[in-house]
């Protein structure tokens, strides 16, 4: 499988401007190159966005494109002058590592995710998440992250025994379940050995009782209650056989990081194991999906359904 967490030794920044109306066209072409875009309003009229506003398209590549081949493909995928799109090398600097000396506290919810500068801002009705500046993925501030959070909350009707956040990165949604079901046991794992020890240390500056292990997916001989699993499309799509098959019954699933004209290819993976849709949230087109098995006249079925749907 693919590392989704790996940082590359260079990158290519492509940008252009683009009519709204088509940014699922690029979307699409770019998920096929990258994984990592990015796109925001540059001029209009509305609050809401309309497909007449004027937006900015970034995507970043790890190899140096033909920038005259990508022009013409680009010219032919929308309606956009040629000669605006650019390219740009970035410089070999920890990205990670500045977005964290730049953040800004996070609400979510009832929680406060900041760094160790802004930790005395957190209100005292709040839960704190500490996070320092690493190379692991996962700060906090991404959409699909804020989705992750909200869609763990709008679970608090249920008391799950074991938790798994797969490809916990910098370890905030395991953290973040600890405080939500502090009786249950979590695990976080990654295919990254330095995120594994970047969330050990953060479960420690958090007061977080939590075991990390090196690793894709879900160790064979697990039954989980709870799965969170905040990476990429792909992988989310390989790993559902795996998720459906450690689930107890009733057991949940979590998914994000991807967008939603992925969504369909994403859930249908989840169908196809039986698992269905109880939850969605959109964050800025990214999603976080809330799948489960569900099991008819069930004790929990009679009392009332404990889910709520997030749009």
């Amino acid at each position: 499988m693919k590392n989704p967490f790996r940082q590359p030794e260079a990158l290519w920044k492509i940008s252009f401007p683009f009519k709204y109306a088509q940014l699922e066209l690029f979307e699409e072409y770019f998920a096929s190159l990258t994984d990592s875009v990015s796109s925001y309003e540059l001029s209009s009229k509305t609050v809401e966005s309309m497909d007449s506003d004027l937006w900015c398209f970034e995507a970043y590549l790890e190899e140096r494109p033909d920038i005259e081949d990508l022009r013409s493909k680009l010219d032919g995928i929308g309606d956009i002058d040629a000669s605006e799109v650019k390219l740009e090398k970035i410089e070999d600097i920890d990205w990670v590592a500045q977005m964290h000396e730049d953040f800004k506290p996070l609400r979510v919810g009832r929680f406060f995710v900041t760094n160790p500068a802004h930790a005395h801002l957190c209100p005292e009705d709040m839960e704190q998440i500490v996070i320092e500046s690493s190379r692991a993925f996962g700060t906090g501030e991404h959409s699909t992250t804020k989705g992750c959070l909200e869609a763990m909350e709008a679970l608090h009707n249920i008391s799950p025994k074991i938790i798994f956040d797969i490809g916990t990165g910098t370890g905030i949604l395991a953290i973040a379940a600890t405080k939500l079901w502090p009786s249950a046991k979590v695990i976080g794992t990654d295919i990254e050995a330095v995120a594994v020890e970047i969330s050990k240390q953060h479960a420690k500056d958090n007061g977080a009782s939590i075991e990390f292990i090196t690793t894709d997916t879900v160790p064979t001989g697990y039954k989980v209650d709870l799965i969170i699993s905040n990476i990429l499309k792909q992988p989310l799509i390989e790993l559902s056989g795996t998720f459906a098959a450690s689930l107890n019954p009733g057991g949940v699933v979590i998914l994000s990081g991807f967008l939603d004209y992925q969504l369909e290819e994403v859930e249908n993976a989840y169908l196809k194991v039986g698992l269905k849709r109880t939850s969605l949230i959109n964050k800025d087109g990214w999603m976080a999906l809330t799948v489960t098995r569900h099991h008819e006249e069930t004790a929990s079925s009679r009392r009332g359904d404990p889910w709520r749907d997030v749009s």
